[in-house]
């Protein structure tokens, strides 16, 4: 589902320094679980996991200009510009390099799946957490309680939930035509939630077995 134009041709080096890594996107509402299953994910099968909401944070934290436009558009709910987007993941990608990537809040919008595939590749599968909004709300009201986030407010919160209806569940719809994705519910306690992720994250998972010194490194 590659489309090619010349954007393409910006960051030639891009698939040469990442090879061909097997790549999940991971996706759902704010407080959907995805954080918390991706942890879980990295524990048992090893997964290199990229946050593009920790992507976003340090860059704030940084105090660039960049950055100041970042928690900007996160304070009102809204997406970075998908350009912005790609690049800061793809930094974090080069910096982390794996055969195996969970990148987890990404693509939130159907511009920045058509631009990563463009300059990175296709992901193999999308892991999708089904959550239902007054659950996420909940989630994020509490976390907001301990979190110290500046985009973990009512207002934001409820901002970002539209901006999720509207942009991000189009992008799952994308995927699903493809039979890309895998659905869970998240809206069960933890360890239930976690049951069904690894249960549809198995049929990709390979396991390499053999003696200490086979060669399987």
């Amino acid at each position: 589902m590659t489309t090619h134009n010349g954007n393409a041709q910006k960051l030639p080096d891009v698939k040469k320094v990442l090879g061909n890594p097997k790549i999940t996107f991971v996706l759902g509402g704010p407080a959907s679980g995805k954080g918390t299953q991706c942890a879980k994910l990295v524990e048992e099968f090893g997964y290199t996991h990229i946050s593009t909401g920790d992507l976003f944070r340090a860059e704030v934290a940084k105090g660039s200009r960049e950055g100041a436009m970042m928690k900007r558009i996160m304070n009102e709910g809204g997406l970075i510009p998908y350009q912005l987007t790609v690049q800061v993941l793809i930094n974090a990608l080069i910096a982390n390099p794996s055969k195996n990537y969970l990148i987890d809040g990404f693509p939130r919008a159907r511009d920045q799946a058509v631009y990563f595939e463009q300059v990175v590749g296709e992901a193999q599968s999308v892991l999708y957490f089904n959550t239902p909004l007054d659950v996420c709300v909940a989630r994020c009201m509490e976390r907001a309680k301990t979190s110290g986030r500046s985009d973990d407010t009512e207002e934001t919160i409820k901002a970002r939930l539209r901006t999720y209806e509207e942009q991000s569940k189009p992008v799952v719809e994308m995927y699903a035509k493809f039979g890309k994705v895998r659905e869970v519910d998240g809206s069960h306690d933890t360890l239930t939630v976690w049951k069904a992720t690894r249960e549809a994250m198995l049929p990709q998972v390979s396991w390499i077995v053999g003696p200490k010194i086979s060669g399987k490194t």
